[in-house]
């Protein structure tokens, strides 16, 4: 029996990270929460998830600087990282997509968006370590 995914939930919104949280665990995700960026990151360092899911915009450290520091070690720079933010213009979701993340979803989204992508990005990153 395969072991369950782990997913890395890092939001700032607690109603929101524990909602995303319990959406996870009725699909048979291991999912962990942390409410900012500094908790994340060694969070990330930790448990080595199959997926993160961050917030952008948080303080101290906000989703973008989170990202960067991720993708720097050789640890979790190949962990799949979607931002989950407010900022929806043009350039905002390009710039997320330029820094190198995998997704980029616009809050509100859907728990059907929020799934789909999950399960998109987790099966593309198993499909590349095949290779």
């Amino acid at each position: 029996m395969e072991k369950p995914k782990k997913i890395l939930i890092i939001e700032d919104d607690p109603d929101l990270g524990a909602m995303i949280k319990r959406l996870l665990a009725s699909q048979g995700y291991d999912s962990y929460y942390t409410k900012n960026g500094s908790s994340g990151i060694e969070k990330a360092f930790e448990l080595r998830p199959n997926l993160i899911l961050c917030d952008i915009q948080m303080k101290p450290i906000d989703g973008y600087q989170v990202y960067n520091i991720l993708s720097e070690s050789s640890l979790t720079s190949q962990i799949p990282f979607v931002f989950i933010t407010g900022k929806s213009e043009l350039e905002d979701i390009r710039f997320g997509l330029e820094l190198g993340a995998d997704d980029y979803l616009v809050k509100p989204f859907s728990n059907d968006d929020l799934l789909k992508t999950i399960q998109t990005r987790i099966r593309k990153h198993e499909d590349l370590l095949k290779v």
